[in-house]
């Protein structure tokens, strides 16, 4: 069975901090200014495959003005091997970022 491709490219209208809509191409951008947000449209992001079907979507609900947050190809996007880890702990005791768990 062949493996599904992943969708690369995220069309947010309306979020956090966002001026006009912006196409990225990493969900951990996205997700930032999406999560949360109480959105005036019934659709206010999506994923697509390719970027120009995102651009698509875009102008058809918000004509044609938008900003490209693309990464690019040399970009790090996994930490390297040595790299310290740290933990963040929202509720408790005694919330912070530690580099322990």
């Amino acid at each position: 069975m062949a493996r599904k491709k992943n969708k690369e490219y995220y069309a947010v209208l309306e979020g956090h901090r966002l001026a006009q809509p912006t196409i990225y191409s990493s969900w951990a951008k996205a997700h930032v200014r999406t999560t949360g947000y109480s959105p005036k449209r019934k659709v206010f992001f999506k994923s697509f495959y390719d970027l120009q079907t995102a651009k698509d979507f875009v102008f058809a609900n918000c004509g044609g003005r938008y900003e490209l947050d693309i990464k690019s190809e040399k970009e790090q996007t996994t930490p390297e091997n040595n790299a310290q880890a740290y933990y963040a702990v929202a509720n408790g005791r005694n919330p912070g970022i530690y580099p322990y768990f």
